[in-house]
C-alpha cells in the first residue's frame, strides 16, 4: 500500500508540473521504483520551486493582477533585466537610461515624463509638447521662433549694451516709439562705412563731424552773423544772388564788392553836343562833355556790366546814343560790344542803359564814353558803369 501511494503522488506531481518542468525519470505501473530515481525527480521539482538558474519555456504570469513584485526594494533584487523587444508600463522610476539606442513606441501623452537623472551622450529628444526644466545648459543655436513675450525685460538690452554687431535693420512699428540713449551712459554712432537713416527728428545738445551731406537747412535756422561772417572770407559763389531791392556796390582797388555802381564817368547837362556819328580819336576832348576817363583792370571785373546815363536833347524827339570806348586798345572809334545804349529823347531827360558789355581780355586801359544824336544836340550826366550780375 505504501508503495502504491508514493507511486500515485509522484505521478500526480509529474503530471501537474509537466506543462513547465520535465522530470528526468518516468515511472510505469508494475515496475520497480528505485530510491535514487525518486530523489532525482524530487531534486528537479525542488530546483523549480527554489530556482538558481534555468530557462523558461512558457509565459510568466501572476495569479492576481498588479499585486506581486519581482524582487524587493533594497534586497533580493535582480541585477539587470534584458528585454529583446519592449517594456510596456505606465510609469518608469529609476536612475539613468544607458545604452546605445532606445525607442519609446507610441505616444507619451496625458502625463509627464519626469527625468530626474541625466541624459548624456549624443541624445536627441523630439517633443511636440512642452519640455520643462529648472536649468538648461549647452548650445541654443538651433532654437527658433522664440516669442517676444517670452523674453523678460532687461534680459536682451543689457546684452546689447556690450559690443554687438547688428547686421540687419531695427524697425519700430509704432511711429511714436523713441530710441532713447541716456547721456553719459552710452553713445549712439554710425560706424565708419555705415549710414544711419532717420525719418523722424534727431535731437542732440551737440553734433560733431562733417555736415557736407546736410540739405534743406531752413534760412531761419541760421543765426545772425553765422552766414555773413563766413562769407567775409574768400568765397566762390557759383549761383546768382537775387536781391529784393537794388543793392549798393562798393569797389576796392578796382575790385567790385556788394554794390550796383562800379565806376562813374560823370557828364554835364549844360553842355550839348551834336553829331550823327561818334567823335573820332582817342583824346579826351572826343569824350562826352563834363565826363572823365576810368582806368580799369579788366582782370578784376567779376560779373557782367552795363553803361547807364540820364540824357536829354535841346528840342524835338530824336534818337540819342551813348557808348563805352577803349582809348588804349587801338580801336578808339569802335564801341565795346554791348556797350551802346539808345532811346528816343526829350527835353526833360531819359534814362538809357546798355546790355552786358564785352570787355577785352586781361588788360589795364583807359576807358571813356562818347555820344551821338540823330538830330539836334544831346547832353548827358551821371554816366556810370554798373554791375548787372
Amino acid at each position: 500500500m505504501k508503495r502504491l501511494f508514493l507511486t500515485l503522488a509522484l505521478g500526480l506531481v509529474a503530471a501537474t508540473a509537466s506543462a513547465q518542468i520535465t522530470p528526468p525519470n518516468t515511472f510505469v505501473g508494475g515496475t520497480t521504483i528505485l530510491a535514487s530515481k525518486v530523489n532525482e525527480n524530487f531534486a528537479k521539482f525542488g530546483d523549480a520551486l527554489n530556482r538558481t538558474g534555468g530557462t523558461m519555456t512558457g509565459t510568466l504570469l501572476f495569479s492576481t493582477d498588479n499585486t506581486l513584485d519581482i524582487g524587493a526594494a533594497g534586497a533580493t533584487r535582480p541585477r539587470r533585466i534584458y528585454i529583446g523587444t519592449e517594456v510596456v508600463s505606465p510609469l518608469f522610476t529609476g536612475g539613468a537610461f544607458s545604452g546605445t539606442t532606445g525607442t519609446f513606441s507610441g505616444a507619451l501623452s496625458g502625463a509627464s515624463l519626469a527625468l530626474t537623472g541625466a541624459i548624456s551622450g549624443a541624445t536627441t529628444i523630439d517633443a511636440s509638447g512642452t519640455i520643462t526644466g529648472a536649468t538648461f545648459s549647452g548650445s541654443g543655436a538651433s532654437l527658433t521662433a522664440i516669442p517676444e513675450t517670452a523674453i523678460t525685460d532687461g534680459s536682451t538690452f543689457p546684452r546689447l549694451a556690450a559690443t554687438e554687431s547688428i547686421s540687419g535693420a531695427w524697425t519700430f512699428t509704432n511711429a511714436g516709439t523713441a530710441l532713447t540713449v541716456t547721456p553719459g551712459a552710452s553713445s549712439f554712432q554710425a560706424v565708419s562705412g555705415t549710414t544711419a537713416n532717420f525719418s523722424g527728428t534727431v535731437t542732440g545738445a551737440t553734433f560733431s563731424g562733417s555736415g557736407a551731406s546736410l540739405s534743406s537747412i531752413p534760412e531761419t535756422a541760421i543765426t545772425d552773423g553765422a552766414l555773413l561772417a563766413r562769407v567775409g572770407g574768400t568765397e566762390t559763389i557759383t549761383a546768382a544772388w537775387a536781391f529784393s531791392t537794388a543793392p549798393t556796390i562798393l569797389t576796392y582797388n578796382a575790385t567790385p564788392l556788394i554794390e550796383a555802381t562800379h565806376s562813374v564817368f560823370g557828364g554835364d547837362w549844360r553842355e550839348y553836343v551834336s553829331g550823327t556819328t561818334y567823335p573820332s580819336g582817342a583824346t579826351y576832348d572826343k569824350l562826352l562833355s563834363g565826363s572823365g576817363v576810368v582806368y580799369l583792370n579788366t582782370a578784376n571785373l567779376i560779373g557782367t556790366y552795363a553803361i547807364e546815363a540820364t540824357c536829354k536833347v535841346d528840342s524835338g524827339a530824336p534818337t540819342g546814343y551813348i557808348a563805352l570806348f577803349d582809348l588804349d586798345g587801338g580801336s578808339p572809334d569802335t564801341a565795346l560790344t554791348g556797350s551802346e545804349a539808345s532811346g528816343t529823347m526829350n527835353t526833360t531827360g531819359v534814362r538809357l542803359r546798355s546790355t552786358a558789355i564785352t570787355f577785352p581780355g586781361t588788360t589795364v586801359h583807359n576807358f571813356g564814353v562818347k555820344v551821338k544824336v540823330s538830330a539836334g544836340s544831346i547832353a548827358c550826366l551821371n554816366v556810370r558803369l554798373i554791375r548787372l550780375s
